[in-house]
């Protein structure tokens, strides 16, 4: 999955662990960071991230609670729903977003095949699969997991 923040102007590769856990944040701090974002999924499905809902520590024992409560790591839902964002308009974000990105000294999505090659590939994209697949998105333990 792809975390895209029009805020930063960042692609951020993320796991299943957005949905469940959040780490140093207040609930009002979660929502106006990730206000305006969406997650582009590796089916092409497009969710924006309608609200960020702490519950409190997590842990199903005493042990796994108390880690939490060290580690400032709290339980959060996450609340989708489908985007509207055209397929042109998100190849326009994806490429800005790649080559600043690709800028960085340590890039979020580093593309391996060249920013050109990259670029070529976003804009070849017909659908949003295709869309996700053109992007060099590391394997599901190498993204990020806490909000």
């Amino acid at each position: 999955m792809i975390l895209v923040d029009p805020n930063e102007e960042v692609l951020i590769p993320v796991n299943n662990g957005i949905f469940e856990v959040s780490q140093f944040k207040s609930q009002s701090k979660l929502n106006q960071e990730y206000k305006g974002c969406f997650i582009l999924f590796s089916d092409g499905s497009i969710k924006n991230i309608v609200k960020i809902t702490k519950n409190g520590f997590y842990g199903k024992s005493f042990r796994e609670w108390l880690f939490s409560a060290l580690n400032s790591t709290y339980s959060v839902t996450v609340d989708l729903e489908s985007s509207d964002i055209g397929l042109a308009d998100l190849k326009v974000q994806l490429t800005q977003y790649i080559r600043s990105d690709n800028l960085s000294p340590d890039p979020y999505l580093p593309q391996t095949c060249g920013i050109d090659t990259a670029v070529s590939k976003i804009q070849k994209a017909n659908d949003t699969k295709a869309l996700y697949e053109s992007l060099e998105v590391p394997p599901e333990y190498d993204c990020l997991d806490v909000l």
